[in-house]
């Protein structure tokens, strides 16, 4: 039988529920077991094979919400969200804080907010803040536009406020709407959601991080870490990485949209996605094809390149379960999903010779002929990504590869103008990698495609709009292992 929400029930409270359950999973503690029951892999175990399980927090705050009766976390948030009581000071539930400074607590006095957007705005430490208000006259809405001049690079965290009475009182210099800034009464814990990039990095040698003290202990919590590891100096470009900045143990490059915006980042970090995606990555990439393709990189016997691992990691994991000490490039535009990853790998203790480099993949500030494998999983996006993988992969290197590949008979269906248009903005979801690999100069190893499934048409652009011509879009799985050609 479901237990039953208390009256006034609290986000936080459930929260807090479902990382103590994991704690005691993690000590071993049988008491999580009859909540853990909810998974349909436990639902017959005993607690021994429960507890000899790997269990992450978003898998708790499934099993959670099915003891309350919902079939989802997401669905038991919307239920809180809904029908608890308002906060007196606050329209929302969360609070956030924006600073350029990495933080432990919130100190008594500081502001904090409602609004993430402000929070991030004041990350980057502007000296003057423009918020415009607009009014919706067709419903009870808002819409909120923030300008600032702030530069600097910085971190936006979330305030943990269990009483907002007692622990808040209003901003006294505020002109917005009440509840939305705020004065903390006392120190507040808080937790990291995201680092910002600086919006205009000023400039700095990447040579000018200093180096740890000789016969200092190596530490995942020193932001320096990048500076010992001797082969990330050799295979960086200095000209290239002129302007980047170290951000909360991510290189920052210039340049560039930042594809994950902060609440997508802080919905991936409540769920603690990739700690999830992690384990049912290594499972997945101890299967054929994608087996053979995490070999190859392992045997190039180097250092390997994983473009646009986002928060799914491509072959990364892979790679790092056959060999824990490989020496990889971590590369995302996001800076904010690298942050993830760093934060995983420091907190589990994983991958010491990771380095995390935020770049765009068709402008890799990376040496001529330094890599010794490439993994891309939907990373090099087109041409000029091709090109530069091709440029920094050495002689005898090789690119292993999955994309996503438009089924030929569906393709056909739609009008030639509309074909001509996507080949050019998305040539490999159009035509699959291979032909363009072989045009950039690499030698095919093999190619195998195998079925992959119906594209809805919320899945993107091109199949929504392709939807609208009446043409429901297949793909195929394409997965492919190249060379780079010896001198």
């Amino acid at each position: 039988m479901s237990r039953l929400l208390p009256v006034r029930p609290s986000l936080t409270h459930l929260r807090n529920e479902a990382k103590a359950i994991l704690r005691a999973h993690r000590d071993e503690n049988a008491a999580c077991c009859r909540v853990l029951r909810n998974l349909k892999p436990f639902a017959k175990a005993s607690d021994e094979e429960i507890l000899a399980a790997s269990v992450s927090l978003a898998d708790v705050q499934h099993a959670l919400a099915a003891d309350y009766g919902y079939p989802t976390w997401a669905l038991l948030k919307q239920r809180v969200e809904r029908t608890a009581p308002p906060i007196r000071l606050s329209p929302s539930p969360r609070w956030y804080h924006g600073s350029p400074h990495e933080l432990q607590s919130l100190r008594a006095g500081s502001t904090v907010t409602p609004i993430l957007e402000l929070a991030e705005a004041f990350a980057h430490r502007p000296d003057r803040v423009n918020i415009n208000i607009r009014e919706n006259d067709q419903e009870p809405s808002r819409t909120i536009i923030i300008e600032h001049n702030g530069r600097q690079a910085g971190f936006v965290y979330e305030v943990h406020v269990d009483d907002p009475s007692a622990d808040l009182r209003p901003h006294p210099e505020s002109t917005m709407a009440p509840g939305e800034e705020m004065i903390g009464t006392r120190d507040l814990p808080l937790s990291l959601l995201t680092a910002v990039a600086a919006e205009d990095p000023p400039h700095a040698e990447f040579s000018d991080v200093p180096a740890r003290p000789e016969g200092d202990p190596p530490s995942d919590l020193d932001p320096d870490r990048i500076r010992t590891v001797n082969w990330a100096a050799e295979v960086l470009e200095p000209m290239r990485m002129r302007h980047t900045q170290l951000v909360h143990r991510v290189l920052v490059t210039p340049g560039g949209p930042r594809s994950w915006d902060a609440s997508s980042v802080a919905e991936l970090r409540d769920g603690d996605f990739v700690a999830g995606k992690w384990g049912r990555q290594i499972q997945d990439l101890r299967e054929s094809p994608r087996a053979e393709l995490c070999d190859a990189l392992v045997a190039a016997d180097g250092v390997v390149l994983e473009v646009g691992v986002g928060p799914g990691g491509g072959f990364m994991p892979g790679v790092l379960d056959r060999c824990p000490d490989a020496r990889i490039i971590v590369n995302d535009l996001s800076p904010a999903v690298l942050t993830l990853w760093a934060d995983f790998f420091r907190r589990d203790n994983l991958a010491r010779n990771a380095v995390f480099i935020a770049f765009d993949r068709a402008a890799m500030p990376l040496r001529d002929a330094s890599v010794a494998g490439i993994g891309s999983a939907l990373g090099l996006g087109d041409e000029r990504g091709l090109a530069e993988a091709y440029r920094v992969l050495r002689p005898g290197g090789v690119l292993v590869s999955w994309e996503m590949r438009v089924d030929p008979t569906d393709w056909a269906k739609l009008p030639i103008e509309f074909r001509q248009r996507w080949q050019r903005t998305s040539p490999f979801f159009a035509e699959g990698l291979e032909p363009h690999a072989r045009r950039a100069g690499f030698a095919i190893a093999w190619v195998r495609v195998l079925p992959g499934r119906a594209l809805r048409p919320d899945d993107g652009g091109l199949p929504g709009e392709a939807n609208r011509h009446g043409v429901t879009l297949k793909v195929d799985y394409e997965y492919l292992l190249a060379h780079k050609p010896d001198a």
